[in-house]
């Protein structure tokens, strides 16, 4: 059993308004995230990391919030979650096709790990951080990281050379790889709508 850390902390610059809030089937794009999560029974809790400049943008989705006062994106929202909770498994609050079998299928190969779990393409050796496990013990890792402004989950890995289990997503995820699809244009959102 695991808590769920819905980040949900970005500005959306590259949209006008908050792409979270968009309606998509009678209800905000965020809602449809955090009910996906909640039907899952390997999930204890669910919770949604904002920044302050966000906690009342998203009073109406009903979900507990969590403040996460660093406001210097993921990295942030991951350390305020790990600060509360011994583990958690991190969603990014656009990816509207996230789902139960996705979850159980991260968790069953994230029994046993050091600091993180991640899914991995094998063939361009990318990570999804906004997809992944992790445990309390990469907090200290991510102190320092934060001192040294290194905000980007793929280059602490590096940087500290961590051995963190990973997943192949071709091996072990290829019929369920939808789930790291995201928000980024308005295009995307449009894809969802039919998909969804």
């Amino acid at each position: 059993m695991i808590t769920a850390a819905i980040l949900a902390g970005g500005s959306s610059t590259r949209f006008t308004f908050n792409k979270l809030l968009y309606p998509i089937k009678g209800k905000p794009l965020l809602q449809h995230v955090v009910d996906k999560i909640r039907k899952c029974k390997s999930i204890t809790k669910a919770v949604l990391v904002v920044t302050p400049l966000h906690s009342g943008t998203f009073s109406d989705i009903d979900v507990e919030m969590v403040i996460d006062f660093l406001g210097i994106g993921p990295i942030g929202g991951i350390y305020t979650a790990l600060k509360m909770f011994r583990e958690v498994i991190v969603v990014g609050g656009d990816m509207p096709f996230i789902n139960c079998e996705f979850i159980d299928t991260i968790l069953s190969f994230c029994r046993e790990y050091e600091y993180a779990c991640l899914p991995i393409w094998r063939k361009t050796g990318f990570l999804e951080p906004l997809a992944g496990v992790y445990s309390k013990d990469f907090i200290s890792l991510l102190e320092q990281a934060i001192s040294i402004n290194e905000l980007s989950i793929q280059r602490v890995i590096k940087r500290f050379n961590l051995n963190i289990k990973i997943v192949s997503i071709e091996d072990q995820m290829n019929e369920i790889s939808n789930v790291f699809i995201n928000i980024n244009r308005f295009e995307d959102i449009k894809e969802v709508e039919e998909k969804l």
